[in-house]
């Protein structure tokens, strides 16, 4: 790596460091530890803002499972966990797919045959199966929100009718992971 490139990409490179350290800190530190030193209060916060912040991206998502995990285990109500970081990532995904929405709008025509294509293949199934298949990536899946919110956008299907089955998938994927985390702590 060229110093060029470093200063080309810094900002990636500090998020990413950013990221491993968090990570790294949740790894090698005790749950119980960390949420006595956060506060249990403030885990409801932090996971809330990680989320909001980061959501279930491709970067990103790998901090918010570690939050969740680590405060569950550490002592946090996992339900108040799953609430607060489904919000978050309610926030995020919905930000999201409105930038998105709106970057596909601005694609000149003639490079719009994914697009097509997309609307295409929903067009063949009723509103409602698409949405239960929504519910079922955003709210079971360890898989990056972006992806579907991308494709998402690329549809016709209105935001009123994503809204309520993206809430309630990133509210039941959180309260998954903050289950987990709490199983974990029993073991």
């Amino acid at each position: 790596m060229s110093m060029q490139w470093i200063k080309q990409h810094y900002t990636l490179i500090t998020i990413l460091v950013f990221l491993v350290v968090l990570n790294g800190f949740f790894y090698f530190h005790n749950p119980q530890d960390i949420v006595e030193r956060i506060g249990i209060q403030n885990t409801y916060v932090l996971s809330f803002c990680i989320a909001a912040i980061g959501g279930l991206s491709t970067v990103t998502g790998t901090v918010l499972y570690s939050a969740l995990v680590t405060f569950a285990a550490g002592g946090s109500a996992p339900w108040l966990l799953g609430i607060s970081g489904g919000l978050g990532i309610f926030v995020s995904d919905s930000i999201f797919f409105f930038l998105a929405r709106l970057s596909v709008q601005h694609i000149p025509k003639d490079k719009k045959k994914w697009v097509y294509k997309i609307q295409k293949l929903v067009s063949k199934y009723p509103v409602w199966k698409m949405l239960i298949v929504v519910y079922a990536y955003l709210g079971f899946l360890p898989l990056p929100n972006d992806i579907l919110m991308i494709a998402l956008a690329m549809t016709n299907i209105t935001y009123s009718k994503l809204c309520p089955i993206i809430l309630l998938g990133s509210i039941s994927f959180a309260l998954v992971t903050s289950q987990f985390g709490s199983a974990l702590s029993t073991l």
